[in-house]
């Protein structure tokens, strides 16, 4: 069950919701396809983890009339990370989202995708901030969909579209 399917409905309501273009997106490197509502800009940049620097591979959307940002990440674990239990890698995830926008863990389930080990989650601040995140971990990687706003009000059902159209193009 998606912990948040309530939440973003009650804020459309409130808020209305921007018509967004969803268009199919594939990356062949990332080897996931997902439905976003925009042409996704692609990024790579270095992130200095205890293991070392990695690189973080993102897409983010975040289109014209649209409150909310869309974003896509994934990188290779590094050997002694992939070593690590699955546990205390998602528990790291969550707990290093909430600290990136000084705010803390509202919300968090164990879940997966396509039956690989993950972490449903939303964080907020006190400025009103929120993310939601649906991260995993599959064949060495670690994958994150996300959907944030400076404004919990502009999590829509959107949200809820954008993460459940993530999939891998893998077999397990």
């Amino acid at each position: 069950m998606n912990i948040w399917l309530a939440f973003p409905t009650i804020a459309s309501l409130l808020l209305g919701t921007p018509q967004l273009n969803w268009i199919p997106f594939h990356s062949r490197d990332g080897r996931f396809v997902v439905t976003m509502p925009d042409t996704p800009r692609e990024r790579v940049k270095t992130i200095m983890t205890v293991h070392g620097p990695i690189a973080m591979h993102e897409f983010i959307a975040r289109p014209n009339g649209s409150p909310a940002g869309y974003l896509i990440s994934y990188n290779t674990l590094s050997p002694a990370a992939a070593r690590r239990p699955v546990d205390i890698t998602l528990n790291g995830v969550v707990n290093g989202a909430a600290r990136g926008i000084k705010g803390h863990v509202a919300t968090c389930c164990r879940c997966s995708q396509q039956g690989f080990p993950g972490r449903d989650f939303t964080v907020t601040n006190a400025q009103g901030a929120l993310c939601m995140s649906h991260a995993f971990i599959a064949n060495g990687r670690l994958y994150q969909v996300n959907v944030w706003a400076l404004d919990a009000k502009a999590i829509t059902p959107d949200a809820t579209k954008f993460i459940g159209s993530f999939k891998l193009i893998t077999r397990r």
